[in-house]
C-alpha cells in the first residue's frame, strides 16, 4: 500500500508540473505510477461508470462521441483524447479521476482501448461496459491478423465476467467475443437491402469459422460488414437488439426496446453510421431515454482529427483520415469516396511517416488496399505528395488508372499549390493519423489560394 501511495502522489506532482509546462497530454506520469507498484491501476480507485471502446476502426470517434455527450448530460469526465490507449494511458487518464487520497472525483472514465494490448488493460480497468466496434485487417506491423486480434480481446474479456459487452452484429468476426463466457451482451446494427457488389483484394471473412463451408451475404455494407450465413451448418449472423432500420444524410431511425426512434445523423458515411448506432445502444442500455439522446446528439459532431468540411466558393474541402497502414480502414474510405456523383479532386498524405528518420519499412499493404474503387470518371485529379509519391504512383498505374489524372510532388507542403479545382466541387485531404496538422495547413492554405484568386477575379 506505501508503494502504490508513492505512485499515486509521485504520478500526481508529474501531472502537475507538465500542466505547468503545457505538456498535460503526456502519459509519463502513468509510467511513473507503475515503476512504484506493480499493479498500480488495479488498485487506483475508478469513477462510478467506465467505459472501454476498442476495435480496428471507429474507436476513436465512439470514444469522443460519449464523452462528449456525458458532457452534454452534466456529468463530469476523463477521457484519454490523445490516443493514449495503452496501459500507461489508461492510468495518466484514470490519475485525473481521483483524489490524493485515492477517493473519486469524476463520474464517468471514457478510454479509448488499443486492442492488441487489450488482454493488460482490460483485466486491471474492469470497465463496467465494452464497446467494441469491429475486428478488420490491420497493419501487418501492429496486428498481425484478425483472428490474432479476436483472441488478444477474448483472453482480457474471459477476465472480466462483470463487464457486459456491446457488439457489433453485423462483423461475423467480433460479435463472437465472449461467446464462452457469461458476460450480458448487447448487439447493434444496421438493416441492409442488398449485398455490395464490389469485390475486395483481401476478404476477412471467406469461410465459415465453424465447419469452413462457403459462407453467403444476406447483405453487406463494406467489406465483411453485414449479415452472414452459412450455406453448411448452423453459422449465422446475430440478430441486433439496436437496429438502425433507414437513414439519411439527416436522420437514422433505430428499431429498439420494441418501438421505433429516430436521431439526427452526425455524419452520413456508413461507418459513421455504424458508430452512432454503438453509441446510441450504450446510452440507451445505461438509461438514458431517447428525447435526451436527441438534444446530445445535435451539439455533437465527428472528430476533427478524423473528418472535418469547410467550404468556400462552392468547394467542399473535406479532410478525412484514411490510417496508413490499414488495409481495411483505407479501403472503406475509398469505397465511400467512391459513391460520390460530383466532380472531386483527391489529395494523398498517407506516407508511413512516424518521425522523419523512421519511414515505415514495407509497403505490401498498398496491394491488399482497393485503390480501385477511386478510378472514377469524376476523380478529375489525384495529387500525391511526401517521400511515398513514387511508391503510390506505381501502385496506381497497376490499377489501371489513367496517368494523366495523377501527379506527384515529393514536398507534400507544396500540394496545395497543384489543385485544378476548375470544376471540382469536392476535394478529399485523405491523410493518416500522424498527420492530420499537416492535412489541416495544406487545406487550409488551399482555402486562402482560392479565397486569393478568386477574390481577384
Amino acid at each position: 500500500m506505501i508503494r502504490f501511495y508513492l505512485g499515486l502522489w509521485s504520478a500526481k506532482f508529474l501531472i502537475f508540473i507538465l500542466k505547468i509546462l503545457n505538456r498535460a497530454q503526456d502519459d509519463k506520469p502513468g509510467l511513473l505510477a507503475y515503476r512504484f507498484c506493480s499493479n498500480f491501476l488495479e488498485r487506483l480507485a475508478k469513477p462510478e461508470m467506465v467505459v472501454a471502446i476498442t476495435g480496428t476502426n471507429g474507436k476513436t470517434t465512439v470514444s469522443s462521441l460519449i464523452a462528449n455527450m456525458y458532457k452534454e448530460l452534466g456529468k463530469s469526465v476523463c477521457y484519454n483524447d490523445w490516443g493514449a490507449n495503452q496501459l500507461a494511458g489508461h492510468t495518466r487518464c484514470l490519475l485525473d479521476c481521483v483524489t490524493i487520497f485515492n477517493k473519486p472525483k469524476i463520474d464517468v472514465a471514457v478510454l479509448e482501448t488499443d486492442e492488441l494490448t487489450s488482454i493488460d488493460t482490460i483485466p486491471n480497468v474492469k470497465p463496467d461496459y465494452l464497446i467494441v466496434t469491429n475486428i478488420c485487417r490491420d497493419s501487418i506491423r501492429r496486428n498481425a491478423n484478425t483472428y490474432f486480434i479476436f483472441d488478444r480481446l477474448n483472453s482480457a474479456i474471459s477476465k472480466v465476467p462483470n463487464t457486459k459487452l456491446i457488439l457489433n452484429a453485423d462483423c461475423p468476426i467480433s460479435s463472437f467475443l465472449g461467446s464462452d463466457f457469461k458476460n450480458e451482451k448487447i448487439f447493434f446494427g444496421v438493416k441492409g437491402t442488398k449485398t455490395s457488389e464490389n469485390k475486395y483484394l483481401a476478404d476477412d471473412f471467406g469461410f465459415c469459422p465453424k465447419c469452413y463451408g462457403k459462407i453467403e451475404y444476406l447483405y453487406r455494407h463494406y467489406r465483411h460488414i453485414g449479415k452472414v450465413k452459412c450455406l453448411s451448418c448452423d453459422f449465422k449472423s446475430f440478430d441486433s437488439d439496436y437496429l438502425v432500420n433507414k437513414y439519411n444524410e439527416n436522420t437514422m431511425n433505430v428499431k429498439s426496446l420494441g418501438k421505433n426512434e429516430e436521431y439526427p445523423v452526425v455524419s452520413p458515411s456508413i461507418f459513421n453510421i455504424y458508430n452512432e448506432i454503438a453509441v446510441v445502444t450504450f446510452f440507451r442500455e445505461t438509461g438514458v431515454d431517447e428525447e435526451t439522446l436527441n438534444k446530445g446528439f445535435k451539439k455533437l459532431i465527428i472528430p476533427k482529427s478524423r473528418e472535418n468540411t469547410m467550404e468556400i466558393g462552392g468547394i467542399k474541402l473535406i479532410a478525412q483520415m484514411a490510417k496508413g497502414q490499414n488495409v481495411s480502414a483505407c479501403s472503406t474510405v475509398f469505397e465511400e469516396i467512391s459513391k460520390t456523383k460530383e466532380n472531386i479532386a483527391l489529395v494523398f498524405l498517407m506516407n508511413e511517416m512516424y518521425g522523419k528518420e523512421k519511414i515505415m519499412e514495407t509497403i505490401t499493404w498498398f496491394y491488399e488496399t482497393d485503390f480501385e474503387f477511386l478510378n472514377k470518371k469524376n476523380i478529375k485529379q489525384i495529387l500525391i505528395g511526401g517521400p511515398r509519391n513514387l511508391d503510390y504512383k506505381l501502385r496506381l498505374k497497376l490499377g489501371g488508372f489513367d496517368e494523366s489524372k495523377f501527379k506527384c510532388i515529393p514536398n507534400d507542403e507544396d500540394l496545395y499549390k497543384y489543385i485544378d479545382y476548375k470544376d471540382i466541387k469536392k476535394v478529399y485531404f485523405l491523410f493518416e493519423v500522424e498527420a492530420v496538422s499537416k492535412a489541416m495547413k495544406i487545406r487550409d492554405d488551399f482555402y486562402h489560394r482560392v479565397e486569393k484568386e478568386r477574390g481577384n477575379k
